[in-house]
């Protein structure tokens, strides 16, 4: 157990960038939360980068999105504290550290897709 304990806070020590976040998504999906949803999240950060939810199945994109559902705005650093749970998305909207535009639910609801422990 305490070996676990080290290894957690080593990596938490040590800070993802955005791409290693937006790469550990698809195996984070909660298949319970996401079961019948289909939606397309573009992240709008220095790289431009979009993630789908299709059956179950989560991708991850550079580019923009043809027609996303969500579009979220923020610095890299913003994006990750909320992608991880380290910062509440309604917190982020109202410090100005996050825009938000397209369906408010599904950006709402985000963080409950995704097992913040496979996140880190």
């Amino acid at each position: 157990m305490k070996q676990v304990r080290e290894e957690v806070r080593t990596r938490l020590e040590k800070p993802l960038s955005t791409l290693e976040l937006l790469n550990k998504l698809p195996a984070a999906v909660r298949l319970d939360a996401v079961a019948g949803k289909n939606f397309t999240v573009q992240l709008n950060m220095s790289i431009p980068a979009y993630f789908t939810i299709t059956q179950g199945a989560c991708s991850v994109y550079d580019g923009v999105a043809d027609a996303p559902n969500v579009v979220l705005n923020a610095s890299e650093e913003n994006l990750l504290r909320v992608l991880t749970g380290e910062l509440s998305g309604l917190t982020a909207i109202f410090t100005g550290k996050l825009k938000v535009s397209g369906d408010l639910k599904l950006a709402n609801d985000l963080c409950s897709f995704f097992d913040p422990a496979k996140l880190v």
